[in-house]
């Protein structure tokens, strides 16, 4: 499964949680379970699906292309990543060479700057090698 179906099925499980809170202050305020809470539940998941769906339409796919991610190269269990997609550049791993594909991908932490600037780089053609 790819990390973006993991992220659209996690939202899953965060709208039950977000509902359960309304709920949950529902119930405190009103000795008793309308179905507002669950209405705001319905909205919260669907607002949810609807940014997931236009951010996974608008921003490209990232596979096979040089990109930056924002955050930890590692995954919690249950497949929740600590990164996200920052940017994609329009450079194929494939047109670079073998070891400055491993420079790129051996998932070094850099600041945003340092990995944008090398990204750039790469973009001008002055770090082919």
């Amino acid at each position: 499964m790819s990390a973006r179906n993991r992220e659209l099925f996690a939202l899953i499980p965060a709208s039950l949680l977000v509902t359960a809170g309304f709920a949950a202050v529902f119930i405190q305020r009103d000795e008793l379970l309308s179905d507002l809470s669950l209405t705001y539940g319905l909205i919260f998941l669907a607002l949810c699906l609807a940014a997931h769906l236009v951010l996974r339409m608008t921003l490209p796919d990232a596979d096979g292309f040089v990109t930056v991610y924002r955050g930890l190269p590692y995954e919690l269990p249950a497949g929740i990543a600590m990164y996200s997609l920052n940017y994609v550049s329009g450079v194929p791993l494939d047109s670079l060479p073998e070891r400055r594909r491993e420079q790129l991908i051996d998932h070094t932490l850099r600041s945003h700057d340092d990995a944008h600037d090398l990204v750039r780089e790469l973009e001008r053609g002055r770090l082919a090698s």
